[in-house]
């Protein structure tokens, strides 16, 4: 779901994928088909290529995983919402304060 965030807003479906205390893991091909779906390069192996998530794709994937964790009460969220935005966000904030760019 992290990778989605970095090309698309998450769907009704997605949300239907979500794994939660009323919603145990399935193993499925959902998200890897909507990756597929958004243009984002997949390989078999899963690996990531560098220059298909630029710091402006990583900006969008924070701000669209913020808007998604609504209740900050709870350790982790109990319905479709990721946390990595949070240490991304401190990453940007980081490099920001050390004038310097995402380079890894």
């Amino acid at each position: 779901m992290w990778l989605i965030l970095h090309h698309d807003d998450v769907t009704e479906e997605d949300k239907r994928f979500a794994v939660t205390e009323e919603h145990a893991y399935k193993k499925t091909s959902h998200f890897r088909e909507r990756l597929r779906e958004c243009g984002a390069p997949l390989r078999d192996a899963k690996h990531i290529r560098r220059e298909d998530y630029t710091k402006e794709k990583i900006i969008q994937a924070v701000n669209r995983a913020k808007a998604l964790h609504t209740d900050r009460e709870g350790r982790y969220p109990k319905y479709l919402a990721t946390t990595v935005y949070q240490l991304l966000d401190k990453v940007l904030e980081m490099a920001d304060k050390n004038n310097n760019e995402l380079t890894r």
